[in-house]
């Protein structure tokens, strides 16, 4: 073959340029505007006004601005497809606000019905109410708000079952809510029951007559609630609360909806006409579906009143998205189901390869994600305030049970109902996750928990899991990370042990405990202290079997029982470099021998080693006993200093920090955390980096004002770093201090909020 002439190289380059250019030509910009007209060509200058118009004319490559407003309206987006090199993209236009809304406005005439409750009729039903973007209350009893967080408090906000109560008759504990004083009937109004320890159900009150403290309700909820043993163990974990009836509105912030009337009944917060203010109800749940589609990108919209919904697709990204108020449940109407949450389903083909990335979901009743499918990735997300009821799901925050080989990464979740965070499905990375405050509303559970299908596979490593919640006071905090046990199969001696998951570089504090069950895992490297009852539990029997007297009276047809229970439980499993109060092969008994294969453990006053364990310093100190006292774990230990690994989750001497949890634009998690008191004289400081940053600039002085204002040219400027370290000199006793860390990305700066901390004496 001959080679090419100088000219004809020059041709060929001409006529690959000129391809590639005219590939890029067939790339298309489209627009939509509130004030279009599907009329238009969809230009900049003369925009569409649907988005589904504009859907409906993209190709690879091309993208859909949405300028700024607010749209009510309900997307179909099916069989859309980009490419991998082409993606289809729907944003908004540069960097204004669109909000796809899924409420309407009430514009209807108030009238009063009875004292400072006003009514008006509605065109169409609606299921959650809003007032000036705030979400009202379903009316109910007990009375419970959004603004005051007690929403969050189970035995403030709903009502006790008493230990006369069976399945199906619900008598009241008056020692917590006077259900006889309340002077009301509340026949046909909806019950939700948290009766099944880490499940919540809705259904209707048969009968109750006023001045009475018992109901009925369906017994057919569950199967395992007719189950005697499991029914009395779980009874003092019963809660409930009623709504759904005009009878429950009493108080300010409440609403009612008639769903045959079509009336509205509303007590605003000052009890005057809401007539000129901005009502609002939801119509829509998924104002964005996309089915069978392929390489599409969502970005920088918000989400009011709904959501989304990518079913049965591959390659779709949803980012830098705000979701308020994503999801609610329509018990208002008599749909006593899970509310339309958040989800990556896969009802048919399946959905994988999904990503969700820097998004914020707010406030839900409901799951706040439900992720199937194979490879999606949840990515720098952040959950706050999510199920407040917790009726009709499966007792999780976000739910990862179905999805296989999800990574969900670097997460905030927090202030929750559910008794599970995240709830790990086969073969998870959960890694660099901040989770913390979950499990309100709801018994038994962990933060992060595994079930017994889901551990072969399953890696949780880099998380900080801290402050689980104690529903009520028949239930003990949540644990903080577990490896759930399996329910079949002990009688007929099958081997069915749950294995295979892996456990390193954690931090858990302040739970129930690091509760492991099952067999050939590996625990490593992590850090617990100052748990409830253990700190790190890796469980066994001992090799004692479990006495006959145990199993009598289980009915294992309901899949309840010890089927766990196995007397070389963990005889496989392989725990090594932990360091935690107490380490035991029970989680309530202390100093019990560990089983199977274990080494280079530490358990004691754990305050003692670390830097600085209130204020989120969990590196060692320099003097500790378990310095270079740790094990090299191939794969697992990375690179450590000195003559041997550390025993724990940090590295003594290492120039970096990992923080989990979402990172901001700006830096934040300082640590020292904002406002502390009693810092040690020689503390560094050290935040969670901005957003993709590169560097950060570092400002730090003893006055507020001057470090606020400071810039590069300050003699408080302390330096451009690419690690997350400053040490300062040794700080004076009893001195305030201020400091500010802004977020290099490229030519870019982010400012930092400026941080105070006062050393002790």
């Amino acid at each position: 073959m001959r080679s090419l002439t100088k000219e004809g190289r020059s041709a060929l380059l001409t006529c690959v340029i000129v391809c590639l250019s005219g590939v890029q030509s067939f790339a298309k910009e489209y627009f939509a505007a509130t004030n279009g007209s599907d009329r238009n060509p969809g230009t900049l200058a003369q925009p569409f006004k649907t988005i589904q118009k504009g859907i409906g004319q993209l190709k690879p490559g091309d993208t859909l601005y949405l300028r700024g407003g607010s749209y009510h309206q309900e997307v179909a987006v099916e069989k859309l497809s980009g490419r991998a090199d082409m993606p289809i993209t729907i944003t908004n236009y540069r960097d204004e606000k669109v909000v796809l809304n899924g409420t309407v406005p009430i514009e209807g005439d108030w009238k009063v019905h009875n004292g400072n409750i006003y009514k008006t009729k509605v065109p169409q039903d609606v299921w959650q109410l809003f007032v000036d973007e705030k979400a009202m209350i379903s009316a109910r009893w007990p009375n419970a708000s959004w603004e005051d967080g007690s929403i969050w408090e189970q035995t403030e906000t709903w009502a006790h079952q008493s230990d006369s109560s069976t399945n199906g008759h619900l008598w009241n504990d008056d020692s917590y809510q006077d259900l006889v004083g309340s002077g009301v009937d509340f026949t046909g109004a909806v019950a939700v029951l948290n009766i099944g320890s880490w499940l919540t159900f809705a259904t209707p009150v048969r009968n109750h007559a006023k001045g009475r403290s018992e109901f009925n309700y369906d017994p057919n909820l569950w199967s395992r609630l007719k189950d005697d043993v499991f029914w009395n163990s779980k009874k003092k974990q019963g809660w409930y609360f009623l709504e759904c009836a005009l009878a429950c509105l009493d108080t300010a912030g409440e609403w009612f909806y008639d769903r045959k009337s079509k009336e509205l009944y509303f007590w605003s917060e000052n009890g005057r006409n809401p007539e000129g203010r901005d009502v609002r109800g939801k119509t829509i749940s998924y104002i964005i579906h996309l089915k069978n589609c392929s390489h599409v990108i969502v970005r920088g919209v918000e989400f009011f009143g709904s959501t989304f919904q990518i079913e049965d697709s591959r390659y779709v990204t949803v980012e830098d998205c705000e979701l308020r108020y994503p999801s609610y449940s329509k018990r208002m109407l008599a749909v006593l189901a899970e509310p339309d949450v958040t989800a990556i389903s896969s009802a048919g083909s399946g959905s994988s390869d999904n990503v969700i990335r820097n998004c914020v979901f707010a406030c839900t009743d409901g799951t706040g994600l439900k992720i199937q499918g194979d490879r999606n990735l949840i990515e720098n997300c952040y959950f706050h305030d999510i199920d407040y009821s917790c009726a009709g799901g499966g007792g999780w925050t976000i739910d990862g049970s179905q999805g296989v080989e999800t990574i969900f990464r670097r997460n905030t979740i927090h202030t929750a109902g559910a008794s599970e965070g995240y709830k790990a499905g086969p073969s998870n990375l959960v890694e660099y996750n901040h989770i913390y405050d979950c499990g309100h509303l709801q018994s038994d559970g962990g933060q992060i928990q595994v079930s017994a299908a889901q551990q072969p596979g399953t890696v949780i490593r880099y998380n900080w899991v801290h402050h689980s919640a104690q529903a009520n006071p028949f239930s003990p905090a949540k644990f903080g990370i577990r490896f759930d046990g399996s329910f079949v199969g002990y009688l007929a001696g099958a081997r069915d042990l749950p294995h295979s998951g892996t456990l390193h570089h954690n931090v858990v504090w302040s739970t129930q405990c690091m509760w492991v069950k099952g067999d050939s895992h590996s625990v490593y490297h992590n850090l617990c202290f100052d748990n409830i009852h253990m700190d790190l539990g890796i469980r066994s029997r001992t090799g004692q079997p479990i006495p006959k007297d145990v199993l009598k009276g289980y009915r294992y047809e309901h899949g309840w029982g010890p089927g766990a229970d196995h007397p070389d439980e963990n005889a496989r499993t392989v725990t090594r470099n932990n360091l935690a109060g107490e380490i035991s092969s029970s989680r309530t008994k202390p100093s019990l021998g560990l089983p199977g294969l274990h080494s280079n453990n530490w358990q004691g006053d754990v305050r003692t080693l670390l830097r600085d364990p209130d204020n989120l310093d969990f590196r060692l100190k320099a003097d500790a006993l378990v310095v270079d006292a740790g094990y090299y774990i191939s794969g697992i230990t990375g690179v450590y200093l000195g003559q041997a690994p550390d025993v724990g989750a940090y590295e003594f001497g290492s120039d970096h920090y990992w923080i989990p949890g979402r990172q901001c634009p700006h830096a934040s998690t300082p640590i020292p955390p904002d406002g502390s008191q009693g810092v040690k004289a020689d503390a560094d400081l050290i935040w969670l980096e901005g957003y993709k940053a590169e560097s950060h600039d570092v400002y730090f002085g003893s006055d507020f004002e001057s470090v606020q204002k400071a810039d590069r040219q300050s003699p408080l400027f302390r330096g451009n770093v690419e690690n997350n370290i400053f040490s300062p000199k040794k700080l004076q006793l009893s001195t305030t201090y201020y400091w500010r860390v802004d977020a290099i990305r490229g030519k870019d700066t982010v400012p930092g909020h400026v941080w105070r901390f006062t050393v002790g004496k």
